[in-house]
């Protein structure tokens, strides 16, 4: 495989964010694209209880990955939530939303956010120049995306073969070349 996608996504009841790295071995590039939407949620009126996904995102999410598909081998993961039990509500909405995030995307993956800081370091989200994005949106839901983007990556062996390689080839100095963001 010489070139492949990894997606996350850090879904939230106010900002919904995804990431797109697009690795391509051959050529020794990498690609990022990354985008946030806002309001993707609408309640109940009477139970206050999230009760769909706008078609808005619905539709977005979907062109966004669908668009990554095209173009190589596609790896996709929706952030997990940890229920804190403080506040029952929210822990309501935010595991509806990741369920049906997941349900979008066949075959992605459920990635757990306990313990992923331990695995995709700052150091590492800064080597793939993940750690900040441009604009007015709270960045730090597309760097949570991509961070779960990168651990599905090194969850799945011969996909983190390829980012092993990046890692080495950008740390001893045969950098790849970052084409677009």
């Amino acid at each position: 495989m010489t070139r492949m996608t990894l997606v996350g996504v850090d879904p939230g009841v106010v900002d919904t964010g995804v990431v797109a790295i697009r690795l391509d071995t051959h050529a020794r590039e990498w690609r990022i694209k990354s985008k946030t939407w806002t309001g993707v949620s609408f309640r109940d009126p009477k139970t206050r209880a999230l009760t769909s996904l706008s078609v808005e995102f619905r539709k977005g999410l979907e062109k966004f990955v669908k668009h990554e598909e095209d173009l190589a081998p596609t790896f996709a993961g929706v952030e997990g939530y940890q229920q804190r039990g403080n506040n029952v509500r929210q822990d309501q909405d935010m595991l509806y939303m990741v369920r049906e995030i997941a349900k979008l995307l066949p075959g992605s993956q459920v990635v757990p956010n306990t313990g992923i800081k331990n695995v995709v370091t700052r150091d590492m989200l800064k080597l793939f120049q993940v750690h900040r994005f441009p604009g007015s949106d709270n960045h730090a839901d597309r760097v949570s995306a991509a961070r779960v983007a990168l651990k599905i990556g090194i969850s799945i062996p011969v996909l983190n073969e390829i980012l092993y390689t990046f890692v080495i080839d950008n740390v001893e100095g045969e950098p790849w070349q970052l084409v677009s963001t």
